[in-house]
């Protein structure tokens, strides 16, 4: 029998290693729920003020969601509109922000602490918000893109041995190639006929979104209109 307390045996409870994620003092459903919101009004808004605790949780949240807003794809809507709660949001994340950061691959968030806690119970207060985008509240440095296997070829430069660069540029070639290739399969098939995901960006078709402009792009597809384009021009004396 067991030596618990009416009857029933002790329940072992493993360690948490390795687990760093807060908990913000709420169970898993009421802590999601919550991080749901505040990720739907910072699409909203693109700047909100919170608990610095929060800020940084949600930053997670709020790069996940760019990037499932990039990739395009219908497994990516899905996943997306399980987390926004509005329209407007998710329209959003798959038109202005997969644009604005198409030449990023990361750190679309930026958390400013406040110099004043809360009143009340004296929290730290912290600032999230979108950057490149106007009225920030800080210059954000232009998006770097770094090849694969370029600290691997700059120790091999370091150390004179010109077989080993000659070997890393070659896995690097390769490497960019497979990238590209995937991309343009991805997009040369993202719109099937008689496929939900095909009539998800026909409704799209008035909102950039960098695979799509690849798609048109290799079917020799032109450009949608911008509004007031060419009649702004041909008015223009």
């Amino acid at each position: 029998g067991g030596g618990g307390r009416g009857g029933g045996g002790m329940q072992a409870r493993g360690m948490r290693h390795g687990r760093r994620k807060g908990t913000l003092n709420r169970p898993f459903k009421k802590r999601k729920r919550m991080l749901r919101q505040l990720v739907t009004h910072l699409v909203t808004h693109e700047r909100i003020l919170t608990t610095l605790t929060r800020a940084k949780t949600l930053k997670r949240w709020a790069d996940w969601i760019v990037t499932m807003g990039k990739g395009g794809t219908l497994t990516d809507r899905r996943r997306a509109q399980a987390i926004l709660y509005t329209d407007e949001a998710l329209l959003k994340v798959f038109s202005v922000l997969a644009h604005r950061y198409k030449d990023r691959n990361g750190g679309y968030t930026r958390v400013l602490r406040m110099v004043k806690n809360r009143r009340g119970d004296n929290a730290p207060m912290a600032a999230i918000e979108y950057i490149d985008r106007p009225g920030e509240l800080r210059d954000s440095n232009p998006p770097a893109y770094q090849l694969p296997y370029s600290k691997m070829i700059q120790r091999a430069q370091e150390k004179g041995d010109e077989k080993l660069v000659e070997y890393y540029r070659q896995m690097q070639t390769d490497v960019v190639a497979g990238q590209q290739r995937r991309l343009r399969n991805r997009a040369k098939h993202l719109m099937k006929p008689g496929e939900r995901q095909s009539s998800w960006w026909e409704g799209m078709r008035d909102y950039p979104h960098p695979l799509r402009d690849l798609h048109d792009e290799l079917h020799g597809k032109a450009a949608p209109a911008q509004p007031g384009g060419e009649e702004a021009q041909a008015e223009t004396p």
